[in-house]
């Protein structure tokens, strides 16, 4: 038998095979769709129920998130108004207004406040009628919808201060009541409305409720137009069990039920409370139905759930469909079949093996091997033939364009094969999508490396201030070696400005760096003087790009050069220079670069601005030190020189003025006192004049050796909200905190052995805390011996 039928010619076996293939085929299909398809099929028609039921669900959850959005945010916004002392009735009412305007489906929006909790004025307001017979009644905001016009109305008092006013104060979340006629107008027909109502909450107490009504119309056409299946029902059921609405009968609210099955009605109504959803089987009237619940989801309220019930007769009427479709067609197709192969056997055999070859080739991924089909008829055939030709061709221009991609080639080019060529346009699309997004990787990286480098670089160079704020030399020659290595480039400046003769300021070069030593030189630049003279005057940043060799001598505070890159920046805060820094390179500086040098000019500007104070305040003290220890000597001195005259005046008199030398001595020795005493009286008043300035500029107190307060200027006085008799006497220890007591106490027995000790710290003040620089020196007699302390302050904030 094989023999015969390895014999047969291939039109014979291809006959033979195909029809005994079919046969089987199809009698396996009959067989196994009642079988295993039949499940199949009855699986995906559950699932499909299952989707619609969630579908639906979710359509009608849309319908609420309007009202649920609006109650809630007329809540917050209501809460807040209260909460901040804000409330205004007429606002209130123009809000609520404004939003049943706006929102046609609204039949009503109204507030419900509890009695004074929206602005405590209720007994002025509410008129005879609100009250409801008690003794403030409740402010109550109520507008509806009548005949197109919005109007106002009063809420009624069963509402406002009996046991439905009392349900809203316990509930504390958003609810949704269920269908009722409201009637808002007597003698008016009613509306049957949905209320969604939002509690107003406010430091956790209860303050009033948002409420919104609005027409069932909607939710009523929407379950009406809800027909899945022949003969199925849809229902809406609350969190409590009740149906709220449902297809086939008119609006009405009661339990739900399954006839016959309480079983089934319990672990429906769990599923509803629990928000879940679920399919359940059960016969009802001798029929068979599916239960289909999808949760309908309200935002901070329970859900509803959606129910379809479905005869499993229309569940499974496409099954049943399909399945008498495939019997009916099993006869003709075994005959159509037979005719087909006979008629098409002939054209196919010969070309076929060739076309097979191909296609295995490509469906190996063989792109490049697969040959070229000779095209020897014009038929369907060779029109397949023509169309793998062009297909394999497509590939190859594919394949290629794929490999350039693969190495990152985004330029080349591929022509579709026609304009319908989805496969070779999406190719293109992802071209273009890898070129961009590779043009944005690159830029992305460009851009963090140039964010990391800036951040870098103030975190360094903040600590290159931090611990170098109290020597401007060194301060100075950190920075610019810094920066000129951050930068990499070649030299760099540093002024600062010199305003010892405030009518004559100059730039002072106290730092420079080149070419990795630090090179040394004496420059003074006047302003205007230069590129750096003009950078002072103007107070703006230079920055010359590309300059050519020989183009033009740059004059720069370094000298005469011809950079490639030069940037000048001023070091100015609150539009004051401290200073001017400058770098030049051989490289090019960019953009971000130059920010970063302006961002750190203003810093380094601010340490400039302290160092300077730091320096002339500590000048002031010392000054104001030596001028009180000259003063002390002087009086001493003309104390001896009194005593002497005194005993001189008293000799010469017990002597009766025995000669005129002695006379005329006495006369020289008293012009010379009072020329002393005259000395003594200018110093005095130069002290004075020191001292003012210093309080002009500080916070100043005079301390014993015991930390009593002996003295206290204007500016501590009045921080401190203080007279001065109030401070006078009061222990410095009294306002501190014991913990810092002891560290504080051995700070002072330093200052009692003659140091001085700065610090800052944190300071209260009637305007709240305050960072403050503070300096303790110490003041000593005649005998060198301390017996006051003096304290000097001032705000790093105002610095």
């Amino acid at each position: 038998m094989s023999k015969l039928f390895r014999n047969l010619k291939l039109r014979t076996k291809l006959i033979a095979s195909v029809l005994t293939v079919s046969l089987v085929v199809l009698i396996t299909i009959s067989v196994f769709t009642h079988i295993w398809y039949q499940a199949e099929l009855k699986n995906e028609s559950i699932e499909r129920l299952r989707m619609t039921s969630r579908n639906y669900a979710a359509d009608v959850s849309k319908l609420f998130e309007d009202p649920v959005s609006t109650a809630s945010t007329l809540s917050n916004t209501f809460g807040q108004m209260a909460a901040g002392q804000t409330a205004d009735r007429k606002l209130a009412e123009d809000i609520v207004k404004e939003e049943i305007r706006r929102q046609a489906r609204y039949e009503s929006l109204w507030l419900l406040w509890e009695p004074n909790a929206f602005d405590g004025k209720d007994s002025e307001f509410i008129t005879e009628e609100q009250r409801f017979g008690n003794e403030t009644g409740r402010f109550a905001v109520s507008f509806y919808r009548m005949q197109g016009q919005i109007k106002y109305r009063t809420i009624t008092e069963t509402t406002a201060s009996g046991s439905i006013a009392q349900s809203f104060k316990e509930m504390r979340k958003l609810t949704v009541g269920d269908p009722m006629l409201r009637t808002y107008e007597e003698g008016k027909p009613g509306v049957t409305v949905l209320s969604v109502r939002n509690p107003i909450i406010s430091g956790g107490a209860y303050l009033g409720t948002a409420g919104i009504d609005m027409s069932v119309e909607v939710f009523e056409k929407m379950i009406s137009e809800m027909k899945p299946y022949t003969g199925s029902s849809v229902q809406i059921i609350n969190n409590r069990g009740m149906v709220v609405f449902r297809s086939d009968t008119t609006l009405e609210s009661r339990p739900f039920a399954v006839e016959g099955n309480n079983s089934l009605t319990e672990s429906i109504t769990a599923n509803v409370r629990a928000g879940k959803e679920m399919i359940a089987q059960a016969p009802v009237n001798g029929k068979n139905y599916y239960y289909a619940l999808g949760p309908v989801k309200i935002t901070g309220a329970d859900a509803w759930s959606l129910c379809i019930a479905v005869p499993e007769s229309s569940l499974m009427a496409s099954v049943s469909k399909i399945i008498r479709t495939s019997s009916f067609l099993f006869f003709p197709g075994i005959l159509l079949l037979l005719i087909c192969v006979i008629l098409s056997v002939n054209g196919i055999v010969r070309p076929i093996n060739g076309a097979n070859k191909v296609l295995n080739r490509l469906s190996l991924g063989h792109v490049s091997k697969a040959e070229q089909l000779p095209v020897k008829n014009n038929d369907e055939i060779g029109k397949m033939s023509q169309a793998l030709n062009a297909l394999t061709t497509g590939l190859r221009e594919m394949l290629e364009f794929a490999e350039k991609i693969g190495k990152r080639d985004y330029s080349v080019e591929y022509h579709l094969l026609s304009d319908g060529d989805e496969l070779g346009a999406e190719m293109l699309e992802m071209r273009n999508n890898l070129a961009e997004s590779a043009e944005k990787e690159k830029r992305f990286k460009e851009e963090e490396e140039c964010r990391n480098w800036v951040n870098h670089g103030l975190a360094e160079f903040a600590e290159v201030l931090r611990n170098n704020s109290n020597n401007m030399e060194t301060l100075s020659y950190q920075m610019i070696s810094r920066m000129v290595k951050y930068l990499d480039a070649n030299q760099g400046g540093f002024f600062v400005v010199n305003d010892d003769d405030p009518s004559h300021p100059f730039l002072e070069l106290t730092a420079s760096y080149a070419y990795e030593r630090r090179k040394y030189m004496e420059k003074k630049i006047e302003a205007g003087e230069g590129l750096v003279g003009t950078c002072y005057r103007e107070g703006e940043t230079i920055f010359m790009n590309d300059i050519p060799d020989g183009y033009v001598q740059i004059t720069s505070g370094i000298g005469k050069a011809n950079p490639r890159c030069l940037v000048i920046v001023p070091l100015k805060v609150n539009d004051i220079i401290y200073g001017i820094m400058e770098i030049a390179s051989f490289k090019k500086i960019e953009p971000y670069q130059i920010d970063f040098l302006e961002k750190m000019g203003a810093t380094t500007a601010s340490t400039i601005s302290a160092v300077k104070t730091n320096q002339h305040t500590a000048k002031l003290l010392e000054q104001s030190q030596m001028q009180s220890q000259r003063l002390s000597e002087q009086e001493e001195e003309m104390r001896q020189n009194m005593e002497e005259m005194q005993a001189t005046q008293e000799e010469m008199y017990r002597k009766n003025l025995e000669s005129e030398h002695a006379q005329q001595e006495l006369s020289d020795t008293l012009a010379k006192m009072q020329s002393i005493q005259d000395t003594l009286e200018d110093e005095k008043f130069e002290i004075q004049s020191v001292m003012n300035a210093v309080d002009d500029v500080f916070m100043r107190i005079t301390y014993d050796a015991d930390m009593t307060l002996l003295d206290i200027n204007d500016s501590c006085l009045e921080l401190h909200g203080a007279t001065r008799e109030q401070m006078i006497g009061i222990k410095l220890t009294d306002k501190m905190n014991p913990k810092d007591i002891p560290a504080f106490r051995k700070n002072w027995d330093k200052v009692l052995a003659g140091e001085t000790f700065k610090g800052e710290g944190i300071r209260k003040t009637r305007n709240g805390d305050k960072h403050v620089w503070y300096m303790y020196s110490p003041i000593k007699d005649a005998s060198g011996k301390v017996h006051k302390v003096l304290m000097l302050g001032r705000f790093l904030d105002d610095m």
